[in-house]
């Protein structure tokens, strides 16, 4: 029993030493400009988001090789077995399923047209022809590659803590327990399609982990139609109905004017009253826009833009892609 004590004793002291050697390397002084000087932790919060965005592109480099070394060793094992290459295979497949239209076809089947505009046409015809071939010769390798015992344990990086503290901002728009272990920032575009997609892959997710997830919404305004939408989420965010509201948005793009905004209201039970005069007074310009300049700093020039516990996705990810990050997480 006394070993053991001394053992946990011994743990702990190692762990606080190496905290504290931690601490004294984030704090440690790097640079002075007069008799102002910057610590390594200074700098790093200073240059969180741009580091992130280099972690980010890393991780992508080498995912990018990580599949193309797997299709390399795919294509020299099956060579080796078999004498063949199946990507070039089903490429000449397709190539020969679809052939490209040949000149003297094309000036039978439009005779009157003058040579420049044959030439022309011939050229659109053949690019499009190669465009539906590499399209599916993709989606082909796609097959090829899943068939094969593949594994890739490659991680995305992780936002640091502070970081992503800022992207979570306020939590003002949120639905869930704040201290939940799965945190799910978006960052969307209510005239988005994608991101009407995602707000249905939302629903899916809270179904299925409930307690354990926690959504935040930030705004992000690519558009002018886009923030007054924004702007009556807020509203209705002042009565406590952001959420249906949203739902509602998402389920009426492309008709954004205020009577669409007032007809909404009407439809998740507002007061119509107090909806119309915080629309007038047009309140929550500085959050919205705040949102939007916190996208801006992370580099986020497409919606949705999901953080899961610091993890990015750029664009509208697979449901599964999603499920297995949370999972991770919560198992970790």
């Amino acid at each position: 029993m006394k070993s053991t004590i001394n053992n946990i004793i011994f743990s702990l002291a190692c762990l606080i030493a190496a905290h504290n050697v931690a601490y004294a390397e984030a704090d440690k002084i790097i640079a002075q400009a007069g008799n102002a000087r910057l610590t390594q932790s200074e700098l790093d919060i200073m240059i969180a988001d741009d580091l992130f965005v280099y972690e980010l592109g890393l991780y992508e480099i080498r995912m990018e090789a990580i599949k193309a070394w797997q299709k390399k060793q795919i294509i020299l094992q099956e060579k080796n077995n078999h004498g063949i290459n199946p990507f070039a295979l089903r490429q000449k497949q397709l190539e020969n399923q679809y052939p490209a239209v040949k000149l003297a076809q094309l000036q039978k089947l439009a005779p009157l047209l003058n040579a420049e505009d044959l030439i022309e046409l011939h050229e659109y015809l053949v690019n499009l022809q190669q465009l539906k071939v590499l399209d599916l010769s993709a989606n082909a390798a796609e097959k090829i590659m899943a068939s094969y015992p593949l594994k890739n344990t490659l991680t995305k990086p992780k936002m640091s803590d502070f970081l992503y503290q800022h992207i979570s901002g306020s939590m003002a728009l949120h639905r869930g327990k704040k201290e939940a272990p799965i945190q799910l920032v978006v960052f969307s575009d209510f005239d988005c399609f994608y991101c009407a997609k995602f707000a249905e892959m939302i629903a899916q997710l809270e179904q299925r982990y409930q307690a354990k997830l926690n959504i935040v919404f930030r705004h992000t305004i690519m558009d002018g139609d886009t923030y007054a939408a924004s702007a009556a989420a807020e509203c209705a965010h002042e009565q406590e109905q952001f959420w249906a509201y949203h739902d509602a948005l998402f389920a009426t793009q492309d008709q954004f004017t205020n009577e669409t905004f007032i007809s909404l209201a009407n439809q998740v039970g507002l007061n119509k009253t107090a909806f119309k005069l915080c629309l007038q007074q047009d309140k929550y310009r500085t959050r919205i826009q705040a949102d939007a300049n916190v996208a801006d700093q992370l580099k986020i020039y497409g919606t949705p833009t999901i953080f899961i516990n610091g993890i990015r996705f750029d664009g509208l990810p697979e449901l599964d892609e999603v499920t297995q990050v949370i999972d991770a997480e919560l198992s970790s």
